[in-house]
């Protein structure tokens, strides 16, 4: 696979959101997760969801009982394909107003 495709983007509430990432073959969604920096504090990681090229296509996955990937359950912690978008959705509300405005505005429940 050439080197543009063999990259993962994560959005949402992680350390690093928006970035995207070079991967190894068959990267797992904890080691996607470790190099956006980690789940933000409020990040929801019951409600994963992993875009894949292909338009209308995503899987939803659930993070929120981790001990069967530290006991080495591997279908806890799924191979995500090159080229996904993983978006880790936030516990709270928030609302960003940007454009042609005086000032950049942000809120945050």
């Amino acid at each position: 696979m050439p080197e543009a495709e063999r990259r993962v983007a994560v959005l949402g509430a992680v350390a690093r959101p928006g970035g995207v990432y070079a991967v190894g073959d068959d990267p797992t969604l904890l080691e996607i997760l470790a190099a956006s920096g980690g789940p933000a504090q409020d990040a929801d990681l019951t409600r994963v969801r992993v875009y894949s090229g292909i338009p209308g296509s995503f899987v939803d996955l659930s993070l929120a009982d981790r001990e069967p990937v530290y006991l080495g359950d591997v279908t806890a912690n799924p191979a995500i394909d090159a080229g996904s978008v993983v978006v880790v959705p936030s516990r709270s509300i928030r609302v960003y107003v940007a454009g042609g405005m005086l000032r950049g505005l942000g809120w945050s429940s």
